[in-house]
């Protein structure tokens, strides 16, 4: 994770979990920059970003399309994300811009052993759309910075988080491999 700017009292981890929507747009454009630069390490070292079948491992390209998958989930599609904890999860989702994108990236639907033999969309089309997750992303938490809550709050901490954590899965990738 690259350093963030935070009090002397505080640490990069506390900010991710207790920082301010103007902490939280820095440290989300830090994660998708710090996920991007990995991938793109694994495209020049894989060809085609293959990888072989390991049940601690996931396919590159899905990996890379989960962590955008899912913070478009959480706040872009789910219209109770204003509630944090207090959402209603069995609310309809908003549709995904890729019609796809739940059938491929949906961890909860898309077994694991599966996802090697998924028509993934390629690198190019993937970031494309984390570049536009992101700027969704960004222009809600955006709307907020008047009135943020721990509530309002939640769930883009919730996908700082789960992009950190793939990306330290893709790490994990890159010595196992």
């Amino acid at each position: 994770m690259h350093p963030v700017s935070v009090t002397r009292d505080d640490d990069p981890a506390a900010a991710a979990r207790r920082g301010s929507a103007l902490a939280l747009r820095a440290m989300l454009r830090e994660a998708r920059a710090d996920t991007l630069d990995t991938f793109d390490a694994f495209a020049q070292a894989l060809p085609g970003l293959q990888v072989p079948y390991d049940e601690t491992l996931n396919p590159p390209l899905w990996e890379l399309g989960h962590v955008g998958w899912f913070q478009t989930r959480w706040l872009e599609r789910h219209p109770d994300w204003r509630l944090g904890v207090r959402a209603d999860l069995t609310r309809p989702l908003r549709t995904a811009r890729d019609p796809r994108a739940d059938a491929c990236f949906d961890s909860t639907r898309v077994a694991h052993a599966t996802r090697w033999h998924l028509a993934l969309p390629p690198l190019a089309a993937l970031r494309k759309e984390l570049d536009a997750g992101l700027e969704g992303t960004l222009a809600l938490l955006a709307e907020l910075e008047a009135a943020e809550s721990d509530d309002t709050l939640y769930f883009f901490r919730l996908a700082l988080l789960h992009e950190d954590m793939h990306h330290e899965a893709a790490l994990y990738m890159g010595r196992a491999l």
